[in-house]
C-alpha cells in the first residue's frame, strides 16, 4: 500500500493542505494525485491523474483551422539509481474554434506495473508553447501489496461515473470513473463519489461467511460520524470487492473531513480501516436546531449560568472541539443571544459527550481552558480564541515544545511537536510573533492534516531583518545562521 498520498497543485498554493506553489497566474495550472492497486494477474500497479487547466495553456492553429493546446509529460520511477518503469508523452486539449471564450479542462490517466518497494517517482510537466516553464517534483512512494493479507487499495475520489459501454483508459470494474483530483469540495460540488478495491477477501473468511464493509463521513477535528452520511454492504468473500460509494454532501457544513471504510466480521468487529482526509466549503449551509436543543436544559446545571455575556463566553471556548456542524449552530445561537436557548445548546452538547455527566465533562474542559486564558491571553483574545490555545484545546498537550526568541535573523517562534496525531505521526506546528513586542504567537505552518500549510514559512521566518531574501530561496537557514530549518527536520 502507498504510505503516503499527496494532491498537488501544479500551480499556487491553495486550500489543500497538499499543494505546492510552483508557478505565477501566467503559467501552466495542472492538478495531479495518484492511487495504488492490486491485479491478480499482473500485481500491484499504480495509477496516475493529471487534469490540465485549459485556461491556462498556450493554443496554436491547427491546418482545420481549430486551435488546441499540448502539455509534454514524464513520470519515471527509480529505485538507487535504475528506472523501474516511465513513460514520456504528451497530451493534448480537446479543438476549439477560437481562443477567446472559455477553455476546457481535460484529463490524462496513466497505470504503471510497479513491484512492491520503496521508489522515487519523478514528474515532469510543461506546456509544449511555453517549454521554459517546466515544473519538477520528486516524491517517495512505497508499494506494499502482501497477497495473503485483508488489504484495502487507496480510496479514489471520482468526480462522476457511468457503466462501461467499450472499454476506455478511464475504465474499471465495468465502470468509467471520471477521476476528482482535489481534495477540496467546493459548494457546487454536491455529491461525494469514491471507489476502492478490498483484497483477500477470501483468504480471511470462509466461503459461507459473509461479512460487513460500512462506510461514513466523519469530522476529522472531533472524529464524530455523520449518521446520515453512513451505508454498508453486506459481502461475500472474493479475491477483489469493488466498492463504489457516493454521498449527497449539500447539507454537509465547511470544514475538514474524513471518508472512513471499515470491513467488519460476524461478530460486527472490525478487522480492517481504510480513511481518506478531505475538506469542504460550503458556506451557505442550514443547520437544523432540533439536532442541538433536543433536550431541555431545565432544572439542570446549566441553569446557574444565566448571565448571556458569561454563557456566550463559555460557548465561544468550545470551538476548538466542536464538530463543523456546532460550530455554525454555536455563531446563530450567539447572534440570537436568547438566555434559554443558549443554555439549552449549551447542555446539549456536553450532553452528547457524556450523557452520565454532562457537568462534570465541562468542568474537566474548563479546567484546562482557564490555564489556556492565563498562559495564551492577549490584550485583545482571550487564550482559547489565540492560534497556541485553540491547537492546545483540540490537540491536547504536545509531547515537545522549543521556544526560540532571539535568533538573530528570525521573528520569535515555537515549534510544537506532536510524536502521534489523530493518523499521523511526528506531526510539528510553528507558531512565530511577527510583532516582536506582542504576547500573541500566530501559527505559520504544520504538516497537520486540515491545518494551514506554508511550503516557504521558513522564508517569512527569517524576514525579520532579511527583507531582500530571494523568494526562490527555500532553505534561507543556510545563508542567514538560523536553526528554525534543522530544528524542523529534526525526527
Amino acid at each position: 500500500m502507498i504510505a503516503m498520498k499527496n494532491i498537488f497543485s501544479l500551480f499556487f498554493f491553495t486550500l489543500h493542505i497538499y499543494s505546492l506553489n510552483i508557478a505565477d497566474a501566467k503559467n501552466l495550472e495542472a492538478y495531479f494525485n495518484y492511487c495504488s492497486f492490486y491485479s491478480p494477474q499482473q500485481g500491484p500497479y499504480l495509477e496516475t491523474y493529471l487534469i490540465a487547466i485549459g485556461n491556462s495553456l498556450e493554443y496554436i492553429k491547427k491546418s482545420n483551422g481549430k486551435f488546441v493546446a499540448t502539455i509534454g509529460v514524464t513520470i519515471l520511477f527509480k529505485q538507487a539509481d535504475a528506472i523501474r518503469n516511465f513513460k514520456k508523452y504528451f497530451v493534448h486539449s480537446p479543438e476549439i474554434d477560437d481562443t477567446t471564450g472559455e477553455k476546457p479542462n481535460f484529463i490524462d490517466l496513466q497505470r504503471f506495473i510497479l513491484s512492491n518497494g520503496l521508489y522515487d517517482m519523478e514528474l515532469n510537466i510543461f506546456d509544449s508553447l511555453n517549454q521554459t516553464n517546466i515544473f519538477k517534483y520528486n516524491i517517495s512512494i512505497n508499494i506494499e501489496y502482501n497477497s495473503n493479507d485483508l488489504l484495502f487499495s487507496d480510496i479514489q475520489l471520482v468526480e462522476s461515473y457511468k457503466k462501461t459501454v467499450e472499454n476506455n483508459i478511464l475504465s474499471k470494474s465495468g465502470f468509467d470513473l471520471k477521476p476528482y483530483v482535489s481534495t477540496l469540495f467546493p459548494q457546487n460540488m454536491k455529491n461525494f463519489i469514491f471507489y476502492t478495491e478490498i483484497y483477500n477477501t477470501d483468504k480471511i473468511f470462509k466461503d459461507d461467511q459473509g461479512f460487513l464493509v460500512t462506510y461514513y463521513i466523519k469530522s476529522y477535528r472531533t472524529n464524530d460520524v455523520y449518521k446520515d452520511l453512513s451505508c454498508f454492504q453486506k459481502k461475500k468473500p472474493k479475491p477483489v470487492i469493488v466498492i463504489l460509494g457516493e454521498f449527497s454532501i449539500e447539507k454537509l457544513p465547511s470544514g475538514n473531513f474524513s471518508i472512513v471504510i471499515e470491513i467488519k466480521n460476524k461478530n460486527n468487529q472490525i478487522v480492517k480501516t481504510e480513511e481518506l482526509f478531505f475538506q469542504r466549503i460550503n458556506p451557505d449551509m442550514y443547520i437544523d436546531i432540533s439536532e442541538f436543543v433536543s433536550i431541555n436544559a431545565d432544572n439542570t446545571f446549566v441553569r446557574q449560568y444565566n448571565n448571556k455575556d458569561t454563557l456566550i463566553d463559555y460557548i465561544k471556548c468550545l470551538r476548538p472541539i466542536s464538530d463543523e456542524r456546532e460550530e455554525l449552530f454555536a455563531k446563530n445561537v450567539i447572534k440570537n443571544s436568547e438566555l434559554s436557548f443558549m443554555q439549552n445548546y449549551f447542555y446539549n452538547f456536553w450532553f452528547k459527550r457524556n450523557s452520565e455527566n454532562p457537568e462534570l465533562e465541562w468542568n474537566k474542559y474548563y479546567s484546562v481552558v482557564k490555564i489556556i486564558n492565563k498562559s495564551f491571553s492577549s490584550q485583545i483574545k482571550n487564550g482559547y480564541d489565540t492560534d497556541k490555545g485553540r491547537v492546545y484545546l483540540q490537540y491536547g498537550a504536545p509531547n515537545q515544545i522549543i521556544e526560540e526568541k532571539y535568533d538573530p535573523n528570525a521573528f520569535p517562534y515555537e515549534i510544537w511537536h506532536y510524536y502521534h496525531l489523530n493518523t499521523q505521526n511526528d506531526v510539528k506546528f510553528i507558531f512565530y510573533n511577527p510583532d516582536i513586542a506582542g504576547k500573541e504567537y500566530i501559527l505559520l505552518h504544520s504538516d497537520a492534516r486540515g491545518e494551514i500549510n506554508t511550503p516557504n514559512w521558513d522564508m517569512i521566518l527569517h524576514k525579520r531583518n532579511t527583507p531582500m531574501i530571494d523568494p526562490d530561496q527555500r532553505r534561507v537557514d543556510d545563508y542567514y545562521g538560523g536553526k528554525a530549518t534543522e530544528i524542523y527536520d529534526f525526527k
